[in-house]
């Protein structure tokens, strides 16, 4: 069994958030905010298409870092990006494993 987690996926045209972005995942119990994958699942809720999404995230918006300055952001981006490229890597691997032989409604 994949270890998953389901969620409502936001998105926005900004890499901050405000009180009005608060309100909006909270109004639409948004676990995360992602411009790519929102435009895919939008797109495939078009055409009645499941879609899965395999999202690692590499950096925190409203962390300390983030709010102290860009250097310390950008330096805790740099940190979780290898460790979020590794488990990507496996999370991509095992959602494949998981797939074969399976219909898209199973996943």
């Amino acid at each position: 069994e994949l270890e998953r987690t389901r969620g409502v996926l936001s998105t926005g045209n900004s890499f901050d958030r405000d009180e009005e972005d608060d309100r909006r995942m909270e109004q639409q119990s948004a676990t995360l905010v992602d411009m790519e994958g929102a435009a895919v699942a939008w797109t495939a809720g078009l055409f009645s298409t499941p879609a899965v999404a395999v999202k690692i995230v590499s950096d925190v918006v409203d962390s300390p870092a983030a709010a102290a300055d860009g250097h310390a952001h950008v330096k805790e981006f740099e940190e979780n990006l290898a460790a979020a490229a590794r488990r990507l890597a496996g999370a991509t691997e095992r959602l494949l494993r998981h797939a074969v032989g399976r219909r898209a409604s199973e996943l």
